[in-house]
């Protein structure tokens, strides 16, 4: 089996980085305020797994448009936690893997939606 193309590594990445934090929030200490951390992260980190395979099948544009929109959520549901009130209750300490975790959302936002435009189908 061919390894998958140089695209389609930051959606796997994304995918089980999703999927490890998740799991990691809401079996953690943090469990009560958490309780849907591990549904929707399962969803967010499996569809990015499956823009990934869609990739690894020659399938570009869909794969990354399907990242891109799944990025572009996470993104936005982690300014949201970022503005929410987590910071009161936590400080700054608790707040930055939250930053992080977007920041690097929005790079794979950014990323995809580049590559979805590149791969873009011509009408003719």
């Amino acid at each position: 089996m061919a390894p998958p193309p140089g695209s389609a590594h930051l959606n796997y990445t994304l995918s089980g980085g999703m999927i490890l934090a998740s799991t990691a929030s809401h079996y953690g200490k943090l469990k009560q305020l958490h309780l849907r951390s591990l549904p929707i992260g399962l969803a967010i980190g499996g569809l990015m797994a499956g823009s990934a395979v869609l990739v690894g099948k020659n399938e570009s544009f869909k794969g990354h448009l399907l990242a891109s929109g799944v990025s572009g959520v996470a993104t936005a549901q982690g300014l949201k936690l970022c503005y929410s009130n987590v910071r009161p209750l936590y400080g700054v300490w608790s707040i930055l893997p939250l930053v992080l975790g977007t920041s690097i959302w929005a790079a794979g936002f950014a990323y995809n939606a580049k590559k979805a435009r590149e791969w873009w189908p011509d009408k003719e």
